[in-house]
């Protein structure tokens, strides 16, 4: 494959134009890694540049799992499933599987999919901090994800690294959707992270008090 450092760097500096013009002359370049082996399209996904997604994807119609997972491609997740159902148990090479990427950039209808075909939705992924998919979910602000999650079973009080659960990360980003719906279903507020945390802490230091009374009535319930 010819060089990819300048579409590396172009996605680096969110180049539009750029991006464009080395595609329609190497489109081949769409599908290039870089040097720890994240692809480009995953590289732009990571650093929320749709327009420049939207260009690699089109040139780069083969994504494979994690790539489709997390733009949102539900038939190509399908398709590759189809082809070979051990896929959804691949790992990325920064340490995520295809649930992860789908719960956190926010992908409902691939979450579905890899859901429905058995997915893990307690699997802890080897980076990002050992995140769990409905961590991922939380702290991407997905809601959707979150109640298909916990409707398959997933653990509400599962911890991630530092002792963080999903409640605390919706409780940081004020979303009260989510909140609810993990404390609906089980989700304890008063756990506290390793330092000593709470999601009611979290969600006050970022001035979300408009949820505090929810997270209140759910450590009544725990208690």
């Amino acid at each position: 494959m010819a060089d990819s450092t300048k579409l590396f760097q172009a996605i680096e500096s969110n180049d539009v134009a750029a991006v464009t013009a080395i595609l329609e002359a190497e489109p081949i370049l769409a599908a290039a890694r870089g040097a720890n082996a994240v692809s480009a399209v995953m590289y732009a996904v990571y650093r929320g540049q749709a327009a420049i997604v939207s260009a690699l994807t089109k040139s780069h119609p083969a994504l494979d799992i994690f790539e489709a997972a997390a733009t949102g491609n539900a038939a190509r997740v399908t398709a590759l499933l189809r082809d070979d159902p051990d896929m959804i148990r691949a790992w990325s090479p920064d340490g995520a599987n295809a649930l992860h990427f789908a719960c956190f950039f926010r992908q409902p209808s691939t979450v579905e999919v890899l859901v429905h075909a058995g997915a893990d939705v307690n699997l802890p992924a080897k980076g990002f901090g050992g995140v769990a998919p409905l961590h991922a979910a939380a702290a991407g602000r997905n809601p959707e994800a979150i109640e298909m999650l916990l409707r398959a079973d997933a653990k509400p009080n599962v911890r991630q690294e530092g002792g963080y659960t999903p409640l605390h990360s919706a409780a940081n980003n004020g979303d009260a959707r989510s909140v609810r719906l993990l404390i609906d279903h089980g989700a304890d507020p008063t756990l506290r992270s390793d330092d000593g945390q709470l999601p009611a802490d979290l969600a006050a230091k970022q001035g979300h008090t408009g949820i505090l009374p929810m997270l209140a009535q759910g450590k009544a319930a725990a208690g």
